[in-house]
């Protein structure tokens, strides 16, 4: 089986919306914190990222601009990036989905 490309139907169809949990305050105390004291910057990511996370991301190859673009987007589909000097130098990516099991 394995990775099978992102779909964003796997997310716009969901019934529910989820929260990202993280949120400006959270990242503003980081930030208050000494997080980030090398110039680096946490923030969500934006449309216009998508190429700069795509040149970041050495685990995963078969993600591509488009995949990222539709991420950002998308509801319960969250990316955080780690920016210094105006480019993003790293991220991560997370989601929520809720499952309901099928009849029996």
């Amino acid at each position: 089986a394995g990775f099978r490309g992102y779909n964003e139907r796997e997310f716009r169809d969901q019934w529910a919306e989820a929260a990202p949990w993280i949120d400006e305050e959270l990242l503003a105390f980081a930030g208050a914190q000494g997080f980030g004291r090398n110039g680096t910057k946490v923030r969500w990511a934006r449309a216009g990222d998508e190429d700069e996370i795509v040149a970041v991301n050495k685990v995963n190859p078969r993600y591509l601009s488009t995949d990222y673009h539709a991420s950002i987007q998308a509801k319960n589909d969250f990316i955080l990036v780690a920016e210094r000097g105006g480019h993003v130098v790293g991220f991560v990516q997370y989601y929520f989905q809720h499952f309901t099991p099928k009849p029996s």
